[in-house]
């Protein structure tokens, strides 16, 4: 995700190495509301099994979990479901078991809830885990993809309050939870709980990955999982610090740092698939390069346009931009190369914002796809300023 056009400097910058980037998934769909798109065996699963209502936007991109079951595999979040993707098991896509961990997470397993015998006239009941399915709740349940979607209940009907706040009935099933709204209208008297956000805005992101050293040094080889990940260096030394990321094969496949001098350069990149990758290092000083994935939060809590953003050297920031042409007007004061390219979420390239050696001013238009969040890709060696508008 670094940079792609870079001006000539001063010899004494180190040398540049151009970026690869990721290759766009065939048949996408992608969306405004969350910036995430959804491609292949996951797209057609939500469009053939309800779309929107039931499985709600997606909320990440498609990467290689480990589940609560064990699980390893595709994987990809909405706002009401979990997707995994079991086609090498010869199963296809299967929903996740939202309902019995969200309910793990709060201290009362399902197995631990009370149970009934026998089910009342209008009700089914299920002996696998000992609770009835009564009306309203049953008919939603059966026209809408039974035992395969919803998976058995695990609670009988309870008055509970959900984390946006709204009390009302609610049933639990393995992969969901049912609510009860009598306010509206048929079909949407039954609404779906958005269990995809509410567990996975309580999962943390995976632990740092560091790595320390001094001088030259490729490194052993190490697994980065699919996802979004920030770069952050630590640099002390005279001369230049260069991290190229190769794949297990030694083929390029970024550029995480290129510096003189004591230094903390970051960089964004995105990893499409779960795969090894060593590093070459070339320092004649002592360096550290953590691999960090940023949290929801941390993305959501970027900036939105209009805003005018501040900073000093290499960033990586957030921002929200709207659809359609934005005008990133800056102006930087250092020696050095002065750039700033737009992301995606996903590590497509968007724009280039700012690309100068020294003391700069000027204005670039940058054509967001949709509106979202974004990744502001900054490379400086001074102090700057970013002023982004319509």
């Amino acid at each position: 995700m670094r940079r792609l056009t870079v001006v000539l400097a001063a010899l004494l910058l180190a040398v540049v190495v151009p970026s690869s980037r990721s290759v766009l998934a065939q048949s996408e769909h992608c969306f405004p509301e969350t910036n995430q798109c959804i491609s292949g065996v996951i797209r057609q699963y939500w469009e053939s099994n309800g779309g929107l209502p039931v499985f709600g936007f997606p909320i990440t991109a498609l990467t290689t979990e480990t589940n609560a079951d064990g699980f390893t595999g595709p994987t990809q979040w909405f706002e009401r479901d979990r997707l995994e993707d079991h086609s090498a098991e010869g199963q296809g896509v299967l929903a996740g078991r939202l309902g019995a961990q969200k309910l793990a997470a709060e201290g009362r397993p399902w197995e631990t809830l009370a149970k009934v015998t026998l089910a009342a006239q209008g009700c089914r009941y299920f002996s696998e885990t000992g609770h009835s399915l009564c009306p309203p709740f049953r008919a939603y349940w059966e026209s809408n993809g039974g035992l395969a979607r919803f998976g058995f209940p695990i609670s009988e009907p309870v008055v509970e309050q959900n984390a946006a706040g709204f009390t009302g009935t609610f049933q639990w099933f393995e992969r969901r939870r049912m609510e009860a709204h009598p306010e509206n209208q048929p079909p949407f008297n039954i609404l779906l709980g958005l269990l995809g956000n509410e567990v996975r805005g309580s999962t943390p992101p995976p632990s740092p990955l560091v790595f320390n050293g001094q001088g030259d040094l490729l490194t052993q080889r190490f697994t980065l999982s699919p996802g979004l990940y920030l770069v952050e260096s630590q640099y002390v030394g005279s001369s230049n610090f260069i991290v190229q990321l190769l794949d297990a094969d030694g083929k390029y496949v970024d550029l995480l740092a290129n510096v003189v001098g004591d230094a903390k350069p970051i960089a964004a990149i995105y990893v499409k698939t779960a795969q090894q990758y060593v590093m070459e290092i070339t320092s004649s000083g002592t360096w550290e390069v953590k691999f960090r994935q940023p949290s929801t939060a941390e993305v959501n809590a970027g900036p939105t346009a209009p805003t005018t953003i501040s900073g000093q050297g290499d960033k990586v920031l957030f921002v929200n931009l709207p659809s359609g042409l934005n005008r990133f007007e800056y102006a930087h004061t250092g020696s050095r190369n002065f750039i700033v390219q737009v992301e995606d979420l996903q590590g497509r390239y968007v724009g280039l914002a700012a690309n100068e050696i020294g003391n700069a001013t000027g204005s670039k238009a940058v054509s967001a796809p949709r509106t979202g969040a974004y990744v502001l890709d900054i490379s400086a060696d001074g102090t700057w300023t970013i002023a982004i508008s319509r």
